[in-house]
């Protein structure tokens, strides 16, 4: 999720400031896999949601707030939100499918609302996902960022916010392009903790 949504903008930033340098991209679908990856110096930069326990260096980059995208039939459709998750509870959902590491985030944050989300359809690709849920095939939670621009009239903030902790870390020391790159990232408008946010833990 993390690559459409942050790694963009700072990948052509890369591009014209070090063209001689190129990127390379290895995409996770769970971070137990990532974090394993890098620990065994396959990567030499990793970054995901903040590892609960990591030996070497990480850096913070700063927190994203998920949002819930509602079938346009939906009473609560068309509001502008704050939405109580736990208010949503009877709801059919768009699920991720175990294959992706979102599906245990969700899982959690439904749990700490106290209800087990109710499968409508389940895709492995959270594009579809959110797609999905504006045609109407049921209720998706999803990273903000990760929300086309087009569809973001229809995501709606929670109450209390449910967010996660962006970072990057490496195995044992930064190399130099890998702290170039992050100084790319950390230029990003990041989120400021919300006081009252729900933090949903590393993996």
């Amino acid at each position: 999720t993390l690559v459409d949504a942050l790694m963009i903008d700072p990948i052509r930033r890369w591009q014209a400031e070090f063209p001689g340098v190129a990127i390379h991209i290895k995409e996770f679908p769970l971070q137990s896999a990532m974090t394993e990856s890098v620990a065994l110096g396959v990567a030499d930069l990793a970054i995901g949601v903040r590892p609960p326990q990591w030996p070497g260096p990480i850096i913070s980059l700063g927190w994203e707030q998920f949002v819930v995208v509602l079938p346009p039939n939906d009473p609560h459709a068309g509001s502008t939100g704050p939405i109580a998750l736990a208010d949503l509870s009877d709801r059919k959902w768009v699920l991720y499918a175990p294959s992706n590491g979102l599906s245990d985030y969700v899982s959690y944050a439904c749990a700490l609302s106290g209800f087990l989300p109710q499968q409508a359809v389940e895709t492995s690709q959270v594009e579809v996902a959110v797609h999905m849920a504006s045609a109407g095939l049921g209720a998706v939670l999803v990273p903000a960022a990760n929300v086309p621009q087009e569809l973001a009239h229809m995501a709606l903030p929670l109450d209390p916010p449910i967010v996660w902790e962006v970072a990057a870390f490496t195995r044992s020391e930064l190399s130099p392009p890998a702290a170039a790159f992050i100084e790319f990232l950390r230029e990003r408008d990041w989120l400021a903790l919300p006081p009252d946010a729900v933090v949903l833990p590393g993996s």
